[in-house]
């Protein structure tokens, strides 16, 4: 007949049983937490690709459009002042949006490889740079889109009369108000990098037995 109480070799047997059971179990939830993780931050890194795209392509349109603009117009030979802020507009213009379109390029390009062809970890660290350049480049599409509303201010004053000018001048500086407003707000609506990203994991993925006690 079997014995009810193990004896210490078969209860030693048991609990190195119950002790690797447990450890691929952890195993198991840490790679799970992980890998749950990393498609987390694999939706960031699409959502700034595609909206770091989509800010690059107005960016260069607008480059283009001003460009354009200045090889294409006629101006007058009076209204030297005039000429003098849409010259300067223009070059604002032209200069912004192209370090608008040259940081989405830099961005979109290398933090995407580094992403997928870095070490371990090299996802967090470039979503998180990615998401550190979206303010300057943000930034810098809405300079662009002022500096090309400026060159189309100052032209009203070169090639148009002054009544005409007058009345464009107004939905124009009232644009630039709503463009300037709207983005100021959205801006200070956007909560603090220590708010929008918290991990998802209760401890470091590369301890083996979860938080550390302080002794």
């Amino acid at each position: 007949m079997l014995c009810r109480t193990p004896s210490a070799r078969c209860c030693g047997r048991y609990h190195r049983k119950l002790l690797l059971m447990l450890a691929a179990d952890k195993l198991l939830l840490q790679s799970e937490v992980k890998q749950r993780a990393i498609n987390l931050r694999e939706r960031e890194l699409k959502l700034f690709n595609s909206n770091f795209s989509a800010v690059g392509s107005q960016s260069a349109i607008m480059a283009g459009f001003t460009l354009t603009s200045f090889v294409e117009i006629d101006l007058p030979p009076e209204r030297a002042f005039a000429k003098g802020v849409l010259h300067f507009f223009i070059t604002a213009s032209v200069c912004v949006n192209f370090i608008c379109v040259a940081m989405v390029m830099f961005v979109t390009v290398w933090g995407s490889g580094k992403a997928l062809r870095g070490l371990d970890g090299s996802m967090d660290y470039a979503v998180d740079s990615m998401n550190d350049e979206r303010t300057f480049i943000f930034t810098c599409f809405a300079l662009g889109v002022l500096s090309t509303l400026g060159c189309m201010f100052a032209a009203a004053w070169v090639l148009m009369e002054e009544s005409i000018a007058m009345c464009a001048s107004v939905f124009l500086l009232t644009t630039m108000y709503m463009v300037g407003t709207r983005a100021a707000s959205d801006a200070s609506q956007t909560p603090p990098r220590h708010l929008a990203h918290t991990s998802p994991t209760p401890y470091p993925l590369h301890t083996a037995g979860g938080p550390q006690r302080q002794t």
